[in-house]
């Protein structure tokens, strides 16, 4: 009969067997240590944290270092059954399948009964809270006064699923993510016994891929190490893992900084042809820009970002073109992009809107510009540069930009700004044209989504506009002072009309005057608690209060 050969994952293959070889959750293993060496050792333990941290190996972990003493024989073979998890005293558990209370019984049944051979028998319950509250009950005064053989440890990814009641009764330990260099230096030391070569940048994506797991990274790795490849490079990665091309994500980029939307949609298009998904080129983009603004911010030559020289040298072109505010923006836009794509029908046209938009992002104007009536000169939707030599982004065409710029008109440009600094600032702010502003009130009239909103609206009127401030006055006579105590509930639909957050400021004095006839009765309508109840409740406003008719008895 053949002799049938079994492969061990990496995962199980190469698990810590110290506390030492733990990564990434020294304070937890140390806090152990100590408790065993000072013979302070609980009854009952918690250990959250996510999936692949090193909370089932840590309770093995414990589990042997209490359960094998220097008098026990055998202790490497009980050693290795523990870590195995094989051992007849260590019992571990699945909480998912063993969630019932009939199990919980039969737990505590078996608890009474003496260890075999360790002076311990451990509980080691995995996904616990996965339990149902009537077996968390049950087990609530067995936890509470177990025998003294008898240890639990709790592992779960969920705690707030975990009883409070459970949770008092154990010591809880919470175990971080791990960093993606705790992981890369792990997975450096797997590579090296598999005696398989493998660039820095591609150790650091796997790291990166984890996401904080070092069970998930290392099963990344084992697909990249399941391809055959005796070295592998950031091309198998992206064929193995099915990951969009790097060097073509980055000539989206250029594209977009050349500012070619036709190239920049080629490019992108020509990556989801191949096979990756909106979500992975987007994510791509997000990861590019990111490294790009470390490298525009700490420099070319920092340590915070780990790829190839010659993803450095082509990234370090880039930034050169580009200053942090720019990638900023460039950033906020693919992150909107991928949160809309996910919730859109038309994935693919917020997809191509982004491309397109991200690549003539300097000809888009401002719409506070726009609102203030300033003239169409484009490059407003980001902010210029501060050296000349190192423009936002690199335009096709500089000379336009410089052509026009003589030191008579720079001299002249300061004098005015000099002049507009020193007039007083009681002077009317720059006020956007009539017709600009009246657009957007009445496109903010449009959002209204009540009567008493689009009321409330119509008892203003925008007068000017200046650094983000939207001055509105009173059209209507009477309740002026309630309107301004309550314009603020306008703000958020204000801003939905504007694209922009504006802030409202009513001006003083400057409703009309209502009848002097008319004013004690306005008060007192204005103060009637049934008034002051419907306009909370409504959102509405006194408009216009009718005089009794006596005659008809009313």
């Amino acid at each position: 009969m053949a002799c049938l050969l079994t492969y061990t994952v990496l995962a199980r293959r190469y698990r810590s067997r110290t506390f030492d070889e733990v990564v990434g959750q020294a304070a937890v293993a140390n806090t152990l240590k100590t408790a065993i060496e000072t013979d302070r050792v609980g009854h009952a333990y918690l250990f959250c944290g996510t999936r692949g941290v090193g909370k089932t190996t840590m309770a093995r972990l414990f589990a042997a270092a209490i359960n094998v003493p220097d008098s026990i024989s055998s202790p490497e073979e009980t050693r290795d059954a523990i870590m195995r998890g094989e051992d007849l005293d260590v019992i571990e558990i699945d909480g998912a399948s063993n969630r019932g209370v009939q199990e919980a019984r039969d737990l505590i049944a078996n608890a009474g009964l003496a260890p075999a051979r360790c002076p311990y028998k451990v509980y080691i319950i995995d996904e616990v809270h996965m339990l149902t509250t009537e077996s968390f009950n049950t087990l609530l005064k067995t936890m509470e006064e177990p025998p003294p053989h008898v240890k639990f440890i709790l592992c779960t990814t969920e705690p707030n699923k975990v009883l409070s009641t459970i949770q008092s009764r154990c010591q809880r330990f919470d175990f971080k993510p791990i960093p993606s260099a705790s992981i890369a230096g792990h997975l450096r030391d797997v590579l090296d016994r598999e005696g398989v070569e493998a660039a820095d940048e591609v150790v650091s994506r796997v790291a990166e891929l984890g996401n904080g797991s070092m069970r998930d990274a290392l099963s990344v790795l084992e697909r990249l190490l399941a391809a055959g490849h005796l070295a592998l490079d950031c091309e198998t990665v992206d064929q193995v893992l099915g990951l969009p091309d790097q060097q073509r994500v980055a000539s989206i980029v250029e594209a977009v900084l050349e500012g070619d939307p036709g190239l920049s949609l080629k490019h992108s298009a020509s990556l989801l042809a191949d096979g990756s998904s909106l979500e992975q080129v987007l994510g791509s983009l997000i990861d590019t820009l990111r490294i790009m603004l470390l490298m525009s911010t700490c420099g070319s030559d920092t340590d915070l970002v780990e790829i190839t020289e010659t993803s450095r040298s082509q990234l370090s072109a880039l930034v050169d073109r580009m200053d942090p505010q720019g990638i900023l923006h460039l950033l906020a836009l693919c992150e909107h992009a991928s949160r809309s794509a996910r919730l859109s029908s038309s994935a693919r046209a917020v997809f191509d809107a982004t491309i397109v938009r991200m690549a003539l992002a300097d000809n888009l104007l401002d719409v506070q510009a726009v609102l203030a009536g300033q003239s169409p000169t484009g490059a407003a939707a980001l902010p210029e540069k501060k050296t000349a030599d190192k423009p936002l982004i690199n335009d096709r065409k500089p000379s336009v930009r410089t052509s026009s710029v003589t030191p008579d008109a720079v001299k002249q440009s300061s004098e005015q700004s000099k002049d507009r600094r020193a007039e007083p600032r009681t002077e009317q702010p720059v006020a956007a044209t009539s017709l600009n502003l009246e657009g957007l009130w009445e496109r903010t009239r449009s959002l209204a989504s009540s009567a008493g909103m689009k009321a409330k609206i119509d008892s203003f009127r925008p007068v000017a506009m200046s650094d983000g401030v939207l001055q509105l006055e009173v059209r209507t006579a009477g309740g002026g002072d309630f309107l301004r105590s309550t314009v603020g509930t306008l703000e958020e639909v204000v801003a939905e009309a504007a694209g922009m957050t504006l802030r409202l400021e009513v001006l003083p004095g400057n409703e009309p005057k209502p009848a002097p006839v008319r004013s004690s009765m306005e008060d007192s309508v204005q103060q009637d608690p049934a008034v002051r109840l419907a306009s909370d409740l409504l959102e509405a406003v006194v408009v216009e209060v009718e005089t009794p008719d006596r005659k008809n008895g009313a």
